[in-house]
């Protein structure tokens, strides 16, 4: 088993052993302790969930600008041919070790603008799935925790596979699937 983050220990030593499923000061806690995290969803990686995924997010635009806050933004060559498609110029990019290129955000977006993304309809790949996430180590689709409309999703979805599939929830979001024999 891997170690737990601290925020993970922390809803472990909470939560452990407690029906917490139903418990709002569980979720308060969970969303507290895991930002930044990416948590595995009971859906495989594809098109199709990243859809449900979106679907079910409720994020306005302008509304916190969270996930526009990362010191780099991976880009494609597609990604520039849509950005200079729908004119707006290209930042300066650079590469890193493994050939990826991406753009410097650390002084913030430079298509930031009010907490409204100002390229929205030609912004690059990474950004379009956010807040999906993809492990090249793992089937599942992961998700990031990083503000209160995205972690909803997560907790919609979470709590629905563990009462349709009478799963296990472990208090840093994980589900293990057990059945339950005789219990209804």
């Amino acid at each position: 088993m891997k170690e737990l983050s601290p925020g993970e220990a922390k809803l472990y030593a909470r939560w452990n052993g407690r029906d917490f499923i139903d418990n709002e000061a569980f979720w308060k806690d969970a969303f507290e302790c895991l930002q930044d995290h990416d948590i595995p969803l009971p859906y495989k990686y594809n098109p199709s969930t990243v859809r449900i995924i979106h679907d079910l997010l409720e994020c306005p635009p302008g509304n916190c600008g969270g996930c526009c806050h990362y010191p780099q933004v991976p880009i494609a060559q597609h990604d520039i041919k849509r950005l200079v498609r729908g004119g707006n110029k290209v930042p300066e990019l650079h590469t890193k070790e493994d050939g990826t290129l991406y753009f410097d955000c650390s002084n913030g977006c430079p298509y930031l603008e009010g907490n409204t993304c100002s390229i929205y309809r030609h912004r690059p790949d990474a950004c379009w799935i956010f807040p999906v996430q993809h492990n090249p180590n793992s089937e599942l689709l992961y998700m990031r925790i990083k503000c209160r409309p995205g972690f909803e999703v997560i907790r919609h979805v979470v709590t629905d596979a563990v009462r349709e599939n009478n799963w296990i929830l472990l208090p840093n979001l994980i589900c293990i699937e057990r059945e339950v024999k005789g219990e209804s």
